[in-house]
């Protein structure tokens, strides 16, 4: 992961600043660093060693790591591998929302605010996914946030207007340092809240 930094870097813990948590696909690995830069001095921010896949494979990884240290915010994202190579039938909708209100349930177990990220836009062209699934599976992620009382940090209308020139090559779904950067007042508006 060099290109995008030192996401998966040890993080020293500062026991008098509260533990922030990223949970989230590739997308969030391009930021964890700046995230970090950031709120250097106002909290100590780590990641997932694991990457989230499908949310069916993010809860099921979980829970060693959760209980690895008291959690005070975990900003969590879980979609663009979900949607990608599938339908988007109303059954790959509804297996979605269900493996979401399972990692709800986990990660309210450890008394953490949460805030979840939706997911950012997909290219045009992009192989194996497109925008129009991105939209309907960020429709379900928001009406169960809502549900859930979850604030989203809607993070695909933050890159949406200017997308195309936020991307690492065409029809690429990750973002170059601009798009990165594009995110990040989003994120960390969040630690004064």
């Amino acid at each position: 992961m060099k290109r995008v930094g030192e996401a998966y870097a040890y993080v020293k813990d500062d026991p008098d600043l509260p533990n922030v948590l990223l949970i989230g696909d590739s997308i969030s690995i391009y930021y964890t660093d700046t995230v970090r830069r950031l709120l250097n001095g106002h909290a100590d921010v780590y990641r997932t060693p694991m990457g989230p896949g499908k949310a069916e494979t993010l809860f099921e990884s979980l829970d060693d790591f959760l209980k690895s240290r008291q959690w005070d915010v975990i900003h969590f994202n879980s979609g663009l591998h979900d949607f990608a190579r599938t339908e988007g039938t109303p059954e790959d909708l509804e297996a979605y929302r269900n493996n979401l209100k399972t990692i709800i349930e986990k990660l309210r177990s450890t008394d953490a605010k949460l805030v979840w990220g939706n997911t950012t836009p997909v290219p045009e062209k992009a192989i194996a996914s497109s925008n129009e699934r991105c939209q309907k599976y960020n429709e379900v992620a928001a009406e169960l946030m809502a549900e859930e009382k979850i604030p989203v940090n809607d993070l695909y209308s933050a890159i949406l207007p200017r997308h195309p020139e936020y991307w690492t090559a065409p029809n690429n779904i990750h973002f170059n340092s601009v798009g990165s950067n594009a995110i990040l007042p989003h994120l960390t508006d969040l630690h004064s809240e």
